[in-house]
């Protein structure tokens, strides 16, 4: 594997790093995978519950108990698809949206705290890589998942 690739899985590995160390410690009475399912609704949304498992390469029945416990604790709104009644749509509650929005500014303000340490230089390159990536794991995650063989 040529070295710029081993580069970008490293910082992909990272980057999962931090986010577990640093990211999930504080789950709001949340499971990690309420968390997971949580930040996804929030990024998707609205969204089925097939979309999410999809978006997420979570098993379905794993999102939809998830979504339940959501639900039950206030975070999500499930109604039926007034398009197709067989699928269940989620979408952010105001107590949703606040978890979230108080999530994100936990991991920007630990964003800002690293990149205060590069130079101005430094800083362009990563956003401009960062965008980059972003696009490719984007591209990646709208491909299904190729079974394990």
């Amino acid at each position: 594997m040529p070295r710029s690739y081993e580069s970008a899985l490293d910082v992909m590995m990272l980057y999962r790093s931090l986010v577990e160390r640093d990211v999930f410690t504080v789950r709001g009475g949340l499971t990690k995978q309420q968390l997971i399912a949580l930040i996804g609704v929030a990024m998707c949304e609205p969204v089925s519950s097939g979309g999410l498992a999809n978006y997420l390469s979570l098993p379905p029945q794993n999102v939809s108990r998830n979504a339940v416990e959501l639900e039950t604790k206030g975070y999500v709104t499930r109604e039926v698809d007034p398009e197709n009644r067989r699928q269940i749509i989620l979408t952010l509650s105001e107590k949703g949206r606040q978890f979230i929005s108080a999530h994100r500014k936990k991991v920007r303000d630990k964003l800002e705290e690293s990149l205060s340490t590069l130079g101005e230089d430094e800083r362009d390159l990563l956003v401009d890589a960062s965008r980059v990536t972003a696009n490719l794991l984007r591209k990646t995650l709208e491909k299904p998942a190729r079974p394990n063989l």
